[in-house]
């Protein structure tokens, strides 16, 4: 059966290399998924940036006018983006969106010089497979020291040169040493007890920030001393998972053989492990660490059976040194539930960032305006100057009525004159009222349009008409007055004899007799009165309003499109490119599980 034994324990080591081999991909498209955000953000800053730079030459336009208030805006606010590209790039070279730490899973190792860290930490990266038959189950990691000497001499990262750690070691180094098994697993190897320096220990409560197990190693011999309890209590923190490894949990037998003694290494009794486990978490909880704890656990374990099992490819041996509850207890810190808590933070710092510059944020006690307070204000430039223009729009009515009030005697004057020269018998005709009325209403269109224009725009300047588009369709004509009369006309008519005697003339006479008949004709006649002043007052006005109407209202378009083009050209790109950049922003935000991979964990 001893090839099942092989294989069996090279399963057990295969299936937690592959548990740290799918959290290393899981973690490192994380980390990419951060930097590739990170990059668009900042792109997306410096765009924006651009685009208001290429704006800001409005800033120079004369005091007071719209121009002048959009170019400052937009000054103000490349200043604000800029510092904005300032923030997002300090924290992408300083602060880090997600840094070294979170790049894969920490375990920090904590214990005395001797205690086993170096032999345990040279196991898990797979030191002792090379020695033996048991085959490595992944490639030898590379090990690297950070040195705090006092001859600041090698100060930094530097990779060991035997690429592991020194074993049975008894001076104290004043190093912290790693490595990173398959990018998903960082296995932290902390100095000894006594040289806590203040570099070492600044790195050190880094790690133990960022850990995701806390591994802290005793040995069997002396486990839980006062130096050992102290240095936990001090690097402890809030919410941390603790694993305490009780090492060289193992002891010499001797028996003779053949005549000979021979000693083998044995484990010690279940009895024995419990003991010294429930031993060490009695100090834990009488010191009160156990409150800055989210979990505790204990393994006993012993490298030198492991060493021994692999060797001879002793299953049952291998179980007894306790790497499989090893591997179990760290696997535990690879599930897909504890690698979200791992990326639990980068998200919620590019989430706040995002806020932060969609909102609005402070900064060194000032109030830092996020993208939808400068859309707000640009807004109110385009509202303004859109007020602006629609007060121009009106304008040409209220134009006409004042340039009425204000000619209309005048022109009433002149139209008289012509008048009087028509009653004169001069013909007047359209072409002489047309001039009388552009003379006219140049002359008050250009000193209205000036005071007018220049309410609404401060550097107004205008350019004096010389003409305007005006034929006024119009004629003198005399006026006249019907009168009625009576006309009378007489005439002499014969008439019968009246009373005896004019009968009697009449008969014997033969005389005759006549009266005279008086008739009566109504009749009319017309009389010129004089001419239609007023009818061709109201045709001027009727026809100036009409033809002169789009005449003013180019104008003022014109002067729309000459004040007003480029400050809505700018504001409309500027808030296109400010939509743009929320939505995009807002994609970039990291939804709730939104983290999580295709291939997600499965406990082996």
């Amino acid at each position: 059966m001893e090839w099942q034994a092989v294989g069996l324990i090279e399963q057990q080591v295969s299936d937690f290399v592959g548990k740290v081999q799918t959290a290393g991909k899981r973690l490192a498209d994380f980390s990419r998924s951060v930097t590739e955000r990170e990059s668009e953000i900042l792109q997306g800053v410096k765009q924006l940036s651009g685009l208001l730079d290429k704006h800001a030459h409005l800033a120079k336009e004369e005091s007071g006018s719209m121009k002048k208030l959009l170019g400052d805006s937009l000054s103000h606010y490349q200043n604000l983006l800029q510092a904005w590209a300032r923030l997002v790039e300090e924290r992408v070279e300083g602060k880090e969106f997600i840094n070294q730490f979170e790049k894969s899973v920490i375990l920090a190792v904590f214990g005395t010089v001797n205690a086993g860290k170096s032999t345990m930490g040279n196991f898990i990266a797979g030191v002792p497979f090379a020695e033996s038959p048991v085959q490595a189950p992944a490639p030898l990691p590379a090990f690297y020291a950070y040195d705090f000497s006092e001859s600041g001499k090698d100060r930094g990262e530097r990779p060991l040169a035997e690429n592991r750690f020194k074993e049975n070691i008894v001076q104290e180094t004043s190093t912290i040493q790693y490595f990173t098994l398959e990018n998903g697993l960082t296995w932290v190897d902390t100095p000894g007890i006594h040289s806590l320096d203040q570099e070492y220990e600044d790195l050190a409560k880094k790690y133990v920030n960022y850990a995701d197990l806390i591994l802290f190693v005793v040995s069997s011999s002396s486990p839980g001393k006062a130096d050992e309890i102290a240095e936990l209590e001090r690097l402890t923190q809030k919410e941390k998972q603790l694993l305490v490894a009780i090492t060289k949990s193992d002891l010499i037998e001797s028996d003779v053989v053949d005549g000979k003694e021979v000693k083998r290494v044995v484990p010690k009794s279940i009895h024995d492990r419990q003991a010294q486990e429930q031993y060490v978490d009695g100090l834990i909880r009488s010191k009160g660490i156990d409150r800055n704890l989210k979990d505790r656990k204990f393994i006993s374990l012993s490298s030198r059976l492991a060493k021994l099992a692999l060797m001879e490819q002793d299953e049952e041996r291998f179980r007894q040194s306790g790497y499989p509850a090893l591997y179990e207890q760290i696997g535990g810190v690879l599930t897909e539930h504890a690698l979200e808590l791992k990326t639990d933070r980068p998200r919620r710092e590019m989430n706040a960032l995002i806020h932060e510059m969609m909102d609005g944020y402070e900064w060194n006690g000032k109030r830092i305006d996020g993208i939808r307070d400068i859309g707000k204000s640009f807004q109110g430039i385009s509202e303004e100057i859109q007020q602006k223009v629609e007060l121009l729009r009106r304008m040409h009515t209220d134009l006409f009525l004042e340039v009425r009030m204000n000619k209309e005697a005048r022109i009433e004057s002149e139209l008289t004159s012509l008048g009087y020269r028509f009653d004169g018998g001069e013909a007047i005709g359209s072409e002489q009222i047309t001039k009388v009325m552009e003379k006219e209403l140049l002359e008050e269109l250009n000193r209205l349009i000036p005071i007018k224009l220049g309410k609404v725009l401060a550097d107004f300047e205008h350019v004096q008409l010389s003409s305007l588009p005006l034929f006024i369709d119009a004629s003198f004509a005399g006026t006249y007055r019907e009168f009625a009369y009576t006309e009378y006309t007489t005439s002499e008519t014969t008439r019968d004899p009246r009373g005896i005697i004019e009968r009697f003339q009449s008969f014997f006479l033969d005389k005759k007799f006549t009266e005279l008949k008086v008739r009566e004709m109504k009749k009319t006649k017309q009389m010129r009165t004089g001419n239609n002043l007023s009818a061709v007052m109201e045709q001027v006005f009727d026809q100036v309003e009409q033809q002169l109407e789009p005449f003013v209202k180019a104008i003022i378009e014109e002067l729309i499109e000459a004040y007003f083009y480029e400050q809505r050209d700018a504001l409309n790109e500027v808030q296109q490119a400010l939509k743009q950049f929320a939505d995009k922003l807002q994609t970039l935000m990291y939804q709730k599980g939104e983290v999580r991979d295709e291939q997600l964990i499965h406990s082996h």
